[in-house]
């Protein structure tokens, strides 16, 4: 697993249970460690948006998200003192509630 600092990240705000965040959800009920309701099937809304922070990948491999605490460590070592703010306003942005 990525470390906070190995690559770039992404921030994302997930309405419906897709790509990546279905397969996660396929093997441990998860998503960027946020338990989702049983019985979910591909492609279904999810019941409010969620933020799902991710690696960015080098071309050609694939991102790979990571849980919260992971995006909070990263941006705490780029902005000292303001991680969880810039993970706020980030999420805020894109229309995820916290």
């Amino acid at each position: 697993m990525p470390q906070a600092g190995d690559a770039a990240r992404g921030v994302h705000c997930r309405g419906y249970i897709t790509g990546s965040g279905w397969a996660s959800y396929q093997k441990d009920g998860t998503v960027c460690g946020i338990t989702l309701p049983e019985g979910l099937k591909e492609s279904d809304k999810l019941p409010e948006p969620i933020y799902t922070p991710s690696t960015k990948a080098e071309i050609g491999d694939h991102d790979e998200n990571i849980s919260y605490e992971q995006s909070v460590e990263y941006l705490e070592k780029r902005f000292p003192g303001k991680g969880c703010g810039v993970r706020r306003q980030a999420a805020r942005q894109h229309h995820c509630p916290l």
